[in-house]
């Protein structure tokens, strides 16, 4: 029982002067980028139109009625030839309109970028030998303290108990 006593006494005290510290450290860092471009553009399209050619005779023409008048059309295009007086009046008409066109570009584009860092050192305690050397006696030195006074109370114990039945 008594050498129990002191091996638990011992376990207790001395695993004391060892203690180590630990220095755990993490640091995360995100970043998110989004970025949204957009250009929208309208422009008036022209479109070539074909040639029209017209031929009218010069004595056709002279010939020609008050009122009346000589036309040609091709892709839209129409020529109109007449007399007035005595001059000649030739008109040319587009009979389609201009054609408008629709450009819309877009475009996203996301970035996310992360880090992580996790550091974990384990160091001794920063403690000189004569301080370690200071606690390790000072355990023992308790570890025999309690001995003796456990001692004392079983022969305490004991002159007590011969009291009792004396």
């Amino acid at each position: 029982m008594q050498r129990s006593w002191f091996a638990l006494c011992m376990t207790a005290v001395l695993p004391a002067p060892s203690c180590r510290s630990i220095k755990e450290g993490t640091s995360v860092r995100v970043a998110d980028s989004l970025r949204w471009d957009k250009k929208v553009s309208v422009t008036l399209a022209t479109t070539p139109l074909p040639p029209v050619r017209l031929t009218v005779p010069a004595d056709s023409l002279r010939k020609l009625p008050a009122g009346a008048v000589y036309t040609n059309s091709s892709g839209g295009l129409r020529v109109t030839a007449s007399l007035k007086g005595d001059s000649l009046c030739v008109t040319a008409e587009a009979e389609n309109l201009p054609r408008l066109e629709y450009r819309e570009e877009e475009s996203r584009e996301q970035t996310r970028s992360g880090q992580s860092e996790s550091v974990t050192v384990k160091e001794p305690a920063a403690v000189p030998f004569w301080n370690r050397l200071k606690h390790g006696l000072n355990g023992i030195l308790i570890a025999f303290i309690i001995i003796i006074i456990f001692k004392r109370y079983k022969q305490w114990q004991k002159t007590r108990k011969q009291d009792r039945s004396a």
